[in-house]
């Protein structure tokens, strides 16, 4: 086994010999006469050899205070990742406290190691510019190498998000809107919501599921065949309880129209939530400011809710909120199938519905497979006296 590390060593010490090392994109451009730093690396086997020559190969030499190596850690007792004595070792070598100080990593071990040292920043850098796999914050400032756009902590479960810069031309991208959908999707399991934003309009493909709610159709053959499959099964929708359309000066918000100054929706992996902030303004002038956030509970997994804030910006505004409920159409086309296209196209048949107060209450029932669905809601208004506040059944007697 020490035969083929060593033989391992001294294949890549001679490729770094002859071909030198790649550096990440911007990760060497760090200007002189600013803060302290240096390395910190635990490896029995290449001791200085690897670090040395390839901070060499590169001109790296000079970037480096502080060189906590395979040696010192052997001196020292340190030891290697996920611990975090390496980091800490260097840390003290350049005077420097933990919490002020920062770790950039290409490896999982590391990053743990980083988080563990209570660093104040945890960096995770890769090839190519790509995204950190995880870190504790996000800094300030980013390299080419880092994303701002990715965060995450080190139980594997990233923050995504998407930005819509400050610009009035800035428009959602329709033609990727079902792909975005798909991506800040909640689902714990037992209910799931695609991420369609919460006035409904535009969406690419509106999504509201409950595990284990299909609807049967028929498979007929112009010739009948031992093994023939005589029905199919398809998920479907079911209730779309997540709607909230907004009204400003009786004007519908709606992304596409008016100016839209701001807009990002962040996914947060860590809490559950998908949160939304917008700032736009009407065609007729009038400016809000909207937030929500959206969660799927992971511990009451037939609970999903909604926060829906308006902000007036610069001027008062009449604001109008409606929680619309309707059984959601076929989740996607049938593909063409005509056998399946019929029993898809409107699956769902209304049995009971209730509107009064903040309340309602819509149960429906599969028209084959004879699955009945049940959803109920409370509603909690706060704002500026005097708001009103009127419950209507339209939703409730919406066909099926």
């Amino acid at each position: 086994m020490h035969g083929l590390g060593n033989r391992k060593n001294e294949l890549l010490l001679a490729k770094i010999r002859t071909g030198g090392v790649e550096v990440v994109r911007g990760h060497a451009e760090v200007p002189g006469g600013g803060p302290r730093r240096g390395t910190a690396h635990r490896d029995r086997l290449l001791q200085r050899q690897l670090p040395g020559r390839a901070c060499a190969s590169v001109g790296a030499e000079h970037l480096f205070d502080v060189r906590v190596d395979g040696v010192v850690a052997v001196e020292r007792n340190l030891p290697g990742k996920p611990h975090p004595d390496t980091f800490l070792a260097a840390a003290r070598d350049l005077g420097v406290e933990a919490s002020r100080a920062a770790v950039f990593e290409d490896a999982l071990a590391g990053m743990d190691a980083g988080r563990a040292g209570g660093f104040g920043y945890v960096v995770g850098v890769g090839p190519g510019g790509a995204r950190p796999t995880r870190c504790t914050r996000t800094a300030p400032t980013s390299s080419s190498g880092t994303s701002p756009n990715w965060e995450a902590s080190s139980d594997h479960r990233p923050v995504l998000r998407r930005r819509t810069l400050d610009r009035p031309r800035d428009r959602p991208r329709l033609d990727v809107l079902a792909q975005s959908e798909s991506v800040f999707a909640l689902s714990n399991g037992h209910v799931g919501w695609r991420g369609n934003l919460d006035e409904g309009e535009p969406h690419g493909l509106p999504g509201s599921y409950l595990n284990g709610v299909h609807e049967v159709h028929p498979l007929p053959y112009a010739e009948a065949g031992y093994g023939y499959p005589e029905s199919g099964q398809t998920v479907i929708n079911v209730t779309n309880g997540k709607v909230l359309r907004l009204l400003v000066d009786d004007e519908p918000f709606d992304l596409r129209y008016g100016r839209l100054v701001a807009h990002e929706r962040v996914l947060d992996l860590r809490r559950g939530v998908l949160e939304r902030t917008c700032e736009w303004t009407s065609p007729a002038g009038s400016t809000v400011r909207v937030r929500s956030t959206r969660l799927v509970s992971m511990t009451q997994r037939a609970v999903a809710a909604v926060a829906y804030e308006v902000e007036a910006v610069g001027s008062r505004s009449r604001v109008v909120i409606q929680s619309s409920w309707s059984p959601t159409r076929a989740c996607r086309k049938p593909g063409g199938d005509p056998r399946a296209a019929k029993a898809l196209k409107s699956p769902l048949e209304q049995e009971d519905g209730f509107a009064a107060g903040e309340r309602l209450r819509l149960v429906h029932r599969t028209r084959r497979s004879g699955l009945r669905v049940a959803v109920a809601a409370d509603h909690v208004v706060t704002g500026p006296e005097p708001h009103h506040q009127r419950a209507a059944r339209a939703a409730s007697t919406s066909p099926g």
